[in-house]
């Protein structure tokens, strides 16, 4: 599979993740459920983390960096960072949450 159509495979699946979350009602999960999807959460947090940092060493923002402009350039790399930041809080958010439901 070629990178163009892998990472619009991942866009697609990652849309399909969000739909199926929006639709998700918690608030009737059972006690092994809601373990479950906290476990869930946890290794998605940990995949994130691990695209986010993907996309902040991707050669293609290096290469486009004169063609953007410093300062876009940065904006970009700087919410990247943030929102790896974000994803590895939730990743420890989950783990906590989960040995504290056992």
């Amino acid at each position: 599979m070629s990178s163009q159509s892998e990472a619009h495979g991942s866009g697609e699946l990652a849309r399909e993740l969000a739909k199926t979350l929006d639709e998700l009602d918690s608030g009737r999960l059972g006690p092994d459920e809601v373990r479950e999807l906290l476990e869930g959460l946890t290794t998605l947090a940990t995949a994130v983390t691990r695209v986010l940092d993907d996309l902040r060493a991707c050669p293609v923002l290096r290469e486009r960096e004169h063609e953007l402009g410093l300062l876009a350039f940065q904006t970009i790399r700087s919410k990247l960072e943030q929102a790896a930041a974000a994803a590895e809080d939730l990743q420890v958010s989950a783990e906590a949450l989960c040995r504290l439901s056992r």
